[in-house]
């Protein structure tokens, strides 16, 4: 049965068929094979992740779908196996069979009826077209969910594997705190095998820790990420242990359904934290000064000690060099041996003498040591001084109390035993007689002088520093002038001021009282003169007190056993008040100097710092 009779002439079945009638057939036939094909598409509105399905494996095109609608598609590099392109290959061919079931009964409605709703070969390219989409379409899908299948198994096997192997221990629990999974680390970290625990309520909290696991489980159920927070949990012996801990939901379309715990151990972390902790207090509340110094001998650390004994602040002294202390009374061939030695991983041990920001000298037993890298290279040094400036000072004063002590009495008491022997010779009514008595009594106060200078001395040098009275300078000097003319009537004594409100140490009275009585009790004159002067030095930050008297001077050996600062075998002084002056002042931080002047006498220098 021919569709068409001819060119411009249709047959009367035809003829008997409307033109609205074709179209609404036409449009069935179209509707019905839009519908395959818009119901196929609807199954890639999948909320899963981007599908990747290979077409043509030889030159490696794939169909990128997006997660949201299949409604585009786009090409892209890629290597899929060959199974998948013939499972879209198949779907595609599964797609064309109802094409070729309607086309059939297209055909055969048309012969039958003789009704021409389009020519035939349009009517099976359209629904071929159709059919080969929908199919299509259909086997991206299925191709896309069955490599998202496979894909989920082998994340889950990775994961799996990665749980298993990881050295965290990592743990998922409920909601209400069940355990639901327990990895490996987890059992070697707490003692506890999985059997034990899953299914159970989370067992690793301490009693005290109970407040702080509800509130993270809170935050976590609420979809709160929770990260690195250092805490303790419990080992299956009951023993502590200090942990890290990140948490993070587990979520199901969009509901938080159970925690994912981790945790590290950092026990070992914390101990040498606490060893360092340790070591650091140690250092910083060390009596001793300590400080630290890289290869070029640029100071990288100081404690507290160190500040205290060279007045110097850590900000001062961090970046500078240990000559910030350099007195110089060690000559440079000794820093060359200290550099040599402890360059060649040596220790180093010294007595030097260091020099205080105020200026103030003292006097420290020192320690180099070298600190060593993983290769045993030298990096560091540290040095750890101690003041022996007092035990120096003490020793010294020993000494010259003994040999005063020693001197003095042996003198004295030869003058006395002589004035003895001489009364068992004379009557007690001879001139000589009363002569010897007053050499005797005067010989008794100056050994009673001598028991009160030094009980003076003793007493001036064992008073705490911190905790001595101030004197202002303006209010001392007067005082001390109209005193000693009190006591020597027959000497000059004046004093000039050019300072105010200039607080000294309150020991120095005592030095200057002892150098005005030298003065004067020295003197070769009937009348001595002396001159007691102060003045601002300095930005007025030192007072310079001048004793200045017109007497023979003291003696060269005097002012070298005061230069030196010791006495020697051969070379010591004859008295204690000098000593007793220098001992003074360099207590309260001060210096001492000696000039003699052959047109005038003595002039002696006390220069001492400004208290605050």
């Amino acid at each position: 049965m021919e569709l068409t009779d001819g060119p411009g002439t249709e047959p009367d079945v035809l003829r008997r068929v409307t033109r609205p009638g074709r179209v609404v057939g036409l449009l069935v036939l179209v509707l019905l094979g839009l519908g395959y094909g818009v119901t196929s598409l609807s199954q890639l509105r999948t909320p899963t992740n981007p599908g990747w399905v290979s077409l043509l494996s030889v030159i490696g095109f794939v169909v990128f779908t997006t997660a949201t609608g299949g409604t585009s598609l786009w090409l892209h590099r890629g290597m899929y196996s060959d199974r998948a392109v013939w499972r879209v290959v198949g779907w595609c061919l599964l797609g064309l069979l109802p094409v070729v079931v309607v086309s059939f009964l297209t055909v055969l409605y048309q012969r039958s009826f003789g009704v021409s709703l389009a020519r035939t070969w349009f009517v099976v390219v359209q629904l071929s077209g159709i059919g080969a989409l929908g199919g299509l379409l259909t086997g991206v899908y299925d191709v896309r969910r069955v490599t998202a299948h496979e894909r989920r198994r082998a994340v889950s096997g990775e994961m799996e594997a990665l749980v298993s192997a990881s050295p965290l221990a990592l743990i998922s629990v409920s909601t209400e705190g069940i355990v639901q999974n327990w990895n490996p680390a987890a059992e070697r970290m707490f003692g506890y095998d999985a059997e034990e625990v899953v299914g159970e309520r989370y067992p690793l909290v301490p009693d005290s820790f109970d407040d702080e696991f509800d509130d993270h489980l809170e935050r976590v159920n609420s979809g709160e990420t929770i990260r690195g927070v250092e805490t303790k949990r419990q080992h299956r012996n009951g023993s502590l242990l200090d942990v890290s801990i990140w948490t993070a939901p587990i979520r199901e379309e969009d509901e938080v359904t159970g925690t994912i715990v981790a945790l590290a151990d950092i026990s070992d972390r914390k101990r040498r934290e606490r060893e360092l902790r340790t070591f650091q207090q140690a250092v910083e509340q060390a009596r001793n000064s300590i400080l630290i110094t890289d290869t070029d001998g640029n100071i990288q650390y100081v404690n507290p000690a160190f500040e205290e004994q060279t007045g110097y602040t850590r900000e001062e002294a961090v970046g500078d060099t240990p000559a910030i202390v350099n007195s110089g009374k060690q000559p440079p061939s000794f820093y060359e041996d200290l550099w040599k030695t402890i360059l060649d991983g040596d220790d180093w041990h010294a007595r030097i003498v260091n020099e205080r920001k105020s200026g103030e000298l003292y006097e420290v037993n020192q320690t180099i040591t070298p600190i060593f890298d993983e290769d045993g290279t030298v990096e560091h040094f540290v040095a750890i001084e101690v003041d022996v400036t007092d035990e120096v000072r003490r020793r010294q004063q020993l000494q010259v109390l003994q040999r005063v002590l020693r001197h003095n009495l042996r003198n004295d008491m030869t003058v006395v035993l002589g004035h003895v022997e001489r009364l068992r010779q004379e009557e007690a009514t001879s001139s000589a007689w009363l002569d010897s008595v007053d050499k005797i009594e005067a010989t008794a106060e100056e050994l009673l002088a001598l028991g009160e200078k030094v009980r003076t001395t003793r007493q001036a040098l064992a008073d705490d520093t911190q905790h001595r009275h101030s004197i202002d300078v303006a209010e001392l000097v007067p005082t001390l002038a109209e005193t000693a003319s009190e006591r020597y009537p027959q000497a000059t004594i004046s004093s000039t001021v050019d300072a105010t409100d200039c607080p000294v140490d309150g020991s120095i009275e005592t030095a200057l009282e002892e150098l005005l009585d030298n003065a004067v009790r020295h003197s070769d004159r009937a009348a001595p003169t002396v001159d007691l002067s102060a003045r601002c030095i300095e930005d007025g930050d030192w007072i310079e007190i001048r004793v200045a008297d017109d007497g023979p001077g003291i003696p060269d050996e005097e002012r070298e056993v005061l230069r030196r600062g010791a006495e020697t075998a051969l070379l010591h002084g004859t008295g204690l008040g000098l000593w007793l002056v220098n001992w003074t002042v360099t207590a309260a931080g001060g210096e001492v100097s000696i000039d003699v002047s052959e047109t005038y006498g003595t002039v002696v220098t006390v220069r001492t710092p400004i208290r605050d």
